[in-house]
């Protein structure tokens, strides 16, 4: 929904949906695990033994209460959305935001938008990028030691490394809106642009690939990158696979060409429309379960 809120904003400027959208930016940042109370389900000890910089995705009551991945890096790229959206309006910036301050992150929309920036980069560089980024190659690693892998989940399914890029990538436009940093917008930059080009190349090179269907260029992928079989679910994991590539490709230092994301578009199209308003379960055509 904030994600919607940014995007209905950029099409429409409605001062209503920033308002709004701020309003929920504000919520999301406060709930950091470090920032927000026991009482509400922070200051949680993590898998790492700290009480990390992060959003957490489960319940404070779950057996995997201490688990973090994915998921909240794509919590920082919504909330870096609404910086980007504010950063992108320079006459609103000194402008105050109607709501009171609450959470005293700023009284006008730059305010706001610096300040949610400075939370999810402090999270970065005491989580994200500290635990999950190889140094040599850029690529999404997930950590190996017990703490970690006990929870049995994965940092490197296409639509989780989407989460990741989602967060870096939103970041990187928005500090190079701002003009403050340019070296972190390279740093995170380069993350993306690594494990974009990775997916992509395994996508490009999966069994099959690319395949004409009624005349037009598809795709199929399965579920990881690291797979050799298999075809990916379109609810939820394909689209957030579609949603990381498109995100990547509508930004230019990236380099992506229309050609890289055309066949995704008709794999919809020819492969996944099964007519009559009905499509499968799966992007090769198959309904799954």
């Amino acid at each position: 929904e904030l994600e919607a809120l940014a995007q209905m904003y950029e099409a429409t400027g409605d001062s209503g949906i920033l308002t709004n959208m701020v309003a929920w930016a504000d919520i999301c940042t406060s709930q950091r695990n470090d920032l927000m109370s026991a009482a509400n389900g922070g200051q949680r000890v993590m898998w790492t033994g700290k009480i990390d910089e992060v959003w957490c995705p489960n319940e404070p009551s779950s057996s995997d209460a201490g688990y973090a991945g994915s998921e909240n890096e794509d919590t920082e790229g919504h909330i870096a959305y609404c910086a980007k959206v504010i950063l992108e309006n320079p006459s609103i910036w000194n402008t105050t935001v109607p709501d009171g301050n609450p959470f005293g992150y700023g009284a006008t929309y730059l305010q706001r938008a610096t300040n949610y920036l400075a939370k999810c980069d402090e999270a970065n560089d005491e989580y994200s990028l500290h635990w999950f980024i190889q140094p040599t190659t850029l690529l999404l690693v997930g950590p190996t030691n017990s703490a970690w892998t006990k929870f049995d989940e994965n940092v490197n399914a296409f639509n989780r490394e989407m989460m990741f890029t989602s967060g870096f990538q939103r970041l990187a436009e928005a500090h190079e809106l701002l003009g403050d940093n340019p070296a972190r917008v390279a740093q995170y930059d380069s993350i993306v642009k690594s494990n974009v080009t990775y997916m992509l190349n395994k996508i490009l090179n999966f069994s099959g690939n690319p395949k004409t269907v009624k005349g037009q260029t598809c795709y199929n992928w399965p579920y990881s990158p690291t797979d050799s079989s298999g075809s990916e679910t379109t609810e939820i994991h394909g689209e957030y696979d579609v949603l990381g590539f498109w995100r990547a490709y509508n930004r230019t230092a990236y380099g992506y060409s229309l050609s890289n994301m055309a066949p995704f578009a008709n794999t919809l199209a020819d492969v996944m429309y099964l007519g009559t308003n009905t499509f499968s379960g799966e992007v090769n055509g198959g309904d799954g379960t």
